[in-house]
């Protein structure tokens, strides 16, 4: 059976169902299958379970945290995004068997082709942890900004919820805390970079990036983080930092392949096979892998 669900074209009209359909979760966390340079207005959330907060008359409603999955890059001073600029090619998809979403997206200028990929998973080994890997290649050589880090501006229905969202940077870590009325949010994240740079600055949660990218070399960006909320912790940033004290370069695809045999485990139980029917057993093991990553296993 094929594990995987994906799309080759771009489709600006597409960003409500393409959220839904990409989603991958861990039932403490839930993140829309939205574009890295998406905001609000496409409906980007990460989501979190056993949260919540009510304003005035509305209705209560979950908690979405500040989303770590957020990068952009402009060259020659144009900002090359979807929709904005509509891509050369594009594909993404979900692979549903280890709960992880990608990303690749190719536009093109007077000077060459310019590629932007991406994967992030949120781990079923530890459900605080989230995976974010981010690159850059063109074939032509180019100077060249990436704007990476944790977009603020948090999507909610019934909302605004947080009367504050503060955000500090030490080191190679960039953390974000949101405050709602009677809870808050820490988000936490730390990059590993392939190659050489110059960070320019750190603004509203962003990194700026300067890059001298030679043809056809590709520039990533690996970051590993934490999510923590008043649930679980009465400090949120000792929470966070102790896991984070432990990650390394190689830790991103330790973490990946730990959260993978995670998943396999819970397919060793669950998994169904229908017998002569593709479509069938696919849609089916595609319900159980929503079921699996909303369930709040870890409460």
């Amino acid at each position: 059976m094929m594990w995987k669900i994906s799309k080759d074209i771009y489709d600006k009209e597409d960003f409500a169902d393409d959220g839904n359909r990409f989603l991958i979760g861990n039932g403490y966390m839930g993140v829309r299958g939205t574009l890295d340079e998406y905001k609000k207005d496409h409906l980007v959330a990460v989501n979190l379970a056993g949260i919540y907060d009510k304003v005035e008359n509305l209705w209560r409603e979950p908690l979405n945290a500040p989303n770590p999955f957020y990068s952009y890059v402009v060259i020659d001073k144009r900002e090359y995004t979807c929709p904005e600029i509509t891509p050369y090619k594009h594909h993404q998809e979900l692979d549903f068997r280890c709960g992880t979403f990608k990303r690749n997206t190719k536009w093109k200028n007077d000077k060459g082709i310019i590629e932007v990929r991406s994967e992030r998973f949120v781990s079923m080994d530890n459900v605080h942890i989230f995976g974010y890997e981010f690159s850059l290649k063109c074939d032509f050589d180019c100077d060249t900004f990436i704007y990476t880090g944790i977009d603020k501006d948090v999507w909610d229905i019934n909302g605004p919820h947080y009367k504050d969202i503060e955000c500090k940077v030490e080191d190679d870590i960039i953390y974000s805390t949101a405050y709602a009325k009677n809870s808050a949010v820490m988000v936490s994240r730390k990059d590993f970079f392939s190659g050489s740079y110059e960070l320019c600055e750190v603004k509203n949660y962003v990194k700026k990036i300067k890059l001298s990218l030679k043809a056809k070399d590709e520039f990533i960006i690996r970051s590993i983080g934490t999510i923590f909320t008043t649930k679980d912790s009465d400090d949120l940033k000792e929470s966070s930092f102790k896991l984070l004290s432990g990650f390394h370069k190689e830790s991103y695809e330790i973490k990946k392949h730990k959260s993978k045999d995670r998943w396999q485990s819970l397919w060793d139980i669950c998994e169904i096979e229908i017998k002569g029917d593709d479509i069938a057993n696919k849609a089916m093991n595609y319900s159980i892998y929503h079921l699996n990553s909303i369930a709040p296993r870890h409460s």
